[in-house]
């Protein structure tokens, strides 16, 4: 197939439709065994999309793309999967929800594509800057692998990025700022930070998947 493409790309255009490819191994079932419907260990992908998802289906089989090596797949590692992108949807709910909280009584606007200038950041608090100083390590890394073509690395680091330090950790910490029960003032600088950071690392952490 690619000796085809590349002989149609440089016989109808005189170049070569790519510079570089990528070969990835057989996908496998969870035991390393070729895939056969005499076996009866066959994943199908539209299956498993109609059950769980595109996004955790493409998810699953990233976490497991290692160069020069097959890659295993089970309906356990799909249902992680799907977990995973449940989270991500209930942190975006959570902003969404507390954003529409306070939308008829703040000027502050949030939009996408946002980001802070070094003395907005300096001005933030610890934790803030702390999370912003990790995500912009975590863009870094994560570039660094793509350009080296590997993919399996950089979703477990946005994974862990997005469970424990902004799901398990941030949410929970702006909960204080945000939400008049636990004490916070909606209305507050605070929390129009803590809303803006929410966002920011939502969607950069988004973009990076």
């Amino acid at each position: 197939w690619v000796a085809r493409m590349v002989m149609m790309g440089l016989t109808l255009t005189d170049k070569a439709p790519f510079k570089e490819i990528y070969l990835h191994g057989l996908v496998r079932d969870e035991k390393g065994q070729k895939m056969s419907k005499t076996k009866g260990n066959v994943v199908d992908p539209l299956d498993s999309i109609a059950e769980y998802g595109t996004d955790a289906l493409r998810y699953a089989l990233l976490t497991s793309s290692v160069p020069g090596m097959d890659v295993p797949i089970s309906k356990g590692m799909i249902e992680n999967a799907k977990a995973f992108a449940n989270k991500i949807w209930n942190v975006g709910r959570f902003i969404i929800t507390e954003y529409e909280k306070t939308a008829g009584t703040t000027q502050i606007s949030f939009e996408s594509g946002m980001t802070f200038s070094e003395e907005e950041i300096k001005a933030m608090p610890w934790l803030e800057r702390a999370l912003l100083s990790k995500c912009q390590g975590l863009c870094e890394s994560v570039t660094a692998a793509l350009l080296e073509n590997r993919f399996a690395p950089p979703t477990k680091d946005i994974k862990e990025f997005l469970q424990e330090d902004v799901a398990a950790w941030y949410v929970e910490a702006s909960k204080t700022r945000l939400q008049e029960h636990l004490g916070g003032n909606p209305n507050s600088a605070e929390a129009a930070t803590s809303q803006k950071v929410l966002l920011y690392l939502l969607e950069v952490s988004l973009k990076l998947l």
